[in-house]
């Protein structure tokens, strides 16, 4: 059986990037399964859509690119999988973030719109992994399938643990 060819990408820069695709792929590349790691603004990702079976997208709000990423692995019967760590995709939760950058109502309003797209991205996805069990309940609270995959380090944090 031939494993599927999978694309990591991720909307985000940093710490949230690395545990949700760097790791991940790592992971899948130690298991031998052909995929690439990508960012939603990189300017090769049409070419590695092109060749991918199933796109793992994590915070990349709805937008032309990733409705093009959607439609291009849908229309060849491709599997699209939204990953979420945190509740960027329920406007609800909002209200609860104490974060002095959303003292500026530009810059709340901006963040407000990024859920509604990441919820719009939710929609058009065929299922979603978390970071935990709660957004997985969250997620299937909305009609979606959704499973747990845990963040967890990698080989770089291995060596260095071992040796400190």
């Amino acid at each position: 059986m031939v494993s599927p060819k999978i694309l990591l990408l991720s909307g985000v820069r940093g710490d949230t990037r690395r545990y949700r695709t760097v790791h991940p792929y790592e992971q899948l590349k130690l298991l031998e399964i052909d995929c690439t790691l990508s960012h939603i603004s990189d300017l090769h990702l049409r070419r590695y859509a092109r060749r991918a079976d199933i796109a793992i997208i994590h915070r990349s709000p709805w937008d032309g690119q990733v409705k093009w990423l959607v439609d291009t692995l849908h229309g060849r019967n491709g599997l699209v999988i939204q990953d979420i760590d945190d509740l960027v995709f329920d406007p609800a939760a909002f209200k609860y973030i104490d974060s002095p950058d959303f003292a500026d109502p530009v810059r709340a309003g901006l963040y407000q719109e990024d859920i509604r797209r990441n919820r719009a991205t939710l929609d058009a996805c065929d299922a979603v992994t978390a970071s935990t069990d709660y957004l997985a309940e969250r997620v299937r609270a909305l009609g979606r399938p959704a499973w747990v995959h845990l963040n967890a380090f990698n080989l770089e944090m291995l060596a260095r643990s071992e040796a400190a």
